[in-house]
């Protein structure tokens, strides 16, 4: 396969393209990095786990006088809240890093086949 993409990006267009994400990490500030040990130690919100946990705040939040003040339900479920916003802007980032992957896969193919192509040409003169 050669010439998978070609493509130009201006240090204007650079320029602009770092901005946004700048402007994105300021909306998410709040946002944090673990430790891969504090990492493997979360408890994940899977499927079935999500789905008792979306029930029992549901639940907890139609009834909550029945729990005790120890227990911050007003932050949970404003972190539920959050978790939802997050997944979504998650899933549009990701599909942007898989094509931004791609692409740069793509761009380092033709420039390897290109090389190869010139080396081979080189090596014979």
């Amino acid at each position: 396969m050669k010439d998978l993409v070609s493509m130009i990006i201006t240090a204007e267009q650079k320029a602009t393209i770092l901005a946004a994400l700048a402007q994105i990490e300021a909306c998410l500030q709040k946002m944090i990095s673990l430790e891969p040990d504090d990492r493997k130690s979360l408890i994940r919100m899977r499927a079935k786990n999500g789905d008792f946990a979306r029930a029992t705040m549901r639940l907890a939040g139609q009834n909550p006088t029945l729990i005790p003040p120890s227990i911050d339900l007003e932050g949970a479920l404003a972190d539920l809240a959050a978790l939802d916003q997050l997944i979504e802007i998650r899933e549009r980032m990701t599909r942007l890093y898989e094509r931004m992957t791609d692409t740069v896969d793509a761009l380092g193919h033709d420039v390897m086949v290109t090389a190869h192509d010139s080396y081979n040409v080189l090596k014979i003169s």
